[in-house]
């Protein structure tokens, strides 16, 4: 009896945690309905939503100019004292800002790393994480643990079988490992030319226009750069995380 009555409760659970949500308007202000849009589940009183991340089941949403998360039952999960969110990893961590800076937090709102960075970017395969403090970015893991000083001007992949990264610090570009060792100096970087031959140079630059399926966005990019999955947000329905764009490479702009 114990045994049915247990598995019963993770039943219901699950059942809770699966339901499909409709978010819906009211004078401003977002809320849920259920799947058919009849029955409120959540009342309209967030000032904005980014939807729920299908993974955890929470939803993103803003209230009196915070940022903060719920449940599918309403029921606040992370407090309303964030400036912003980036998207979850699959770690379960999230960024968040507070009082201007970045640390993280986990889908139970626990703080696992205090704010501290001015911006922390995903790498673009998502194994890496780019942090930067001032004017200068270094390397971090998933689990937290810079590997490398925080003294580069730029940071980005150039390898993927291993994964190799590029660092600028000085006018001089390095590459370095993914356990975040300089191995290899790459010579001089170009951003440290003159201010005439970096015109020259920009303006060979192709332009490319992506635009991102799941809300029509489009951003122009130079050269063999793609835009960042979590520069704004939207539903995508290409993509798991919900708060994240879908880019498509749409053409070239002459």
């Amino acid at each position: 009896m114990k045994k049915l009555f247990t598995a019963c409760l993770v039943l219901m659970a699950t059942a809770g945690f699966a339901q499909k949500l409709t978010v819906y308007n009211k004078d401003g202000k977002w809320g849920w309905k259920d799947e058919k849009g009849k029955k409120v589940v959540i009342e309209a009183q967030y000032q904005a939503e980014r939807g729920f991340d299908e993974q955890s089941g929470l939803g993103t949403v803003k209230l009196n100019g915070k940022w903060g998360m719920i449940d599918k039952t309403g029921k606040t999960i992370v407090p309303f004292e964030y400036e912003d969110f980036g998207s979850m990893q699959s770690n379960g961590w999230i960024s968040a800002k507070k009082d201007g800076k970045y640390g993280f937090i986990d889908k139970t709102g626990k703080e696992v790393m205090a704010p501290k960075y001015d911006v922390i970017r995903t790498s673009s395969m998502g194994e890496m994480y780019f942090v930067k403090l001032g004017t200068k970015w270094g390397m971090m893991t998933l689990e937290g643990k810079e590997i490398t000083e925080i003294k580069y001007d730029n940071l980005s992949m150039i390898g993927m079988k291993p994964y190799k990264y590029r660092g600028t610090a000085n006018g001089q570009a390095t590459s370095i490992s993914f356990e975040g060792v300089e191995e290899v100096a790459l010579g001089a970087d170009q951003s440290s030319s003159s201010s005439s031959d970096k015109k020259d140079a920009g303006s060979t630059k192709k332009k490319h226009l992506f635009t991102c399926q799941g809300c029509g966005n489009t951003e122009i990019m130079e050269g063999s750069s793609r835009p960042s999955p979590n520069k704004t947000h939207c539903r995508s329905p290409k993509v798991k995380n919900s708060t994240s764009h879908s880019w498509d490479y749409t053409k070239e702009i002459k």
